[in-house]
């Protein structure tokens, strides 16, 4: 195995640990929602919906790597097929990457909004 598809490989993994994490924070948003009748602030809602659909997004980038390493699998030598199946891996791949940076200017806008003048 080449260098290139092992370090690809090794931060397609890593993203994805990080994408599960988000992920699990999301789904505990729908466990503690208490936003009717709630006393949680502004700040605290906007950051759980965010977690929400970072974590979303997240899921749906990890579930199109998946077809493309399906997709990968299941060429039988063709390297049109093959050649697909990189190219979905690679675009879920820069996918999770933008996710990983939106969220991250989110979280740091909500902070700056919300946070920063305490």
């Amino acid at each position: 195995m080449s260098n290139t598809i092992r370090n690809s490989l090794y931060a397609v993994i890593g993203l994805t640990l990080i994408s599960l994490n988000n992920v699990a924070l999301a789904l505990n948003f729908w466990k503690n929602d208490e936003l009717s009748g709630s006393t949680q602030t502004v700040d605290v809602v906007i950051t759980k919906w965010v977690a929400f659909i970072i974590g979303f997004l997240y899921l749906v980038a990890v579930i199109i790597m998946i077809y493309g390493w399906f997709t990968i699998l299941t060429a039988g030598w063709d390297e049109e097929k093959v050649k697909k199946g990189k190219t979905i891996l690679m675009q879920a791949g820069a996918w999770l990457i933008v996710i990983f940076i939106a969220g991250s200017v989110v979280n740091l806008i909500i902070w700056a909004l919300f946070w920063a003048g305490q």
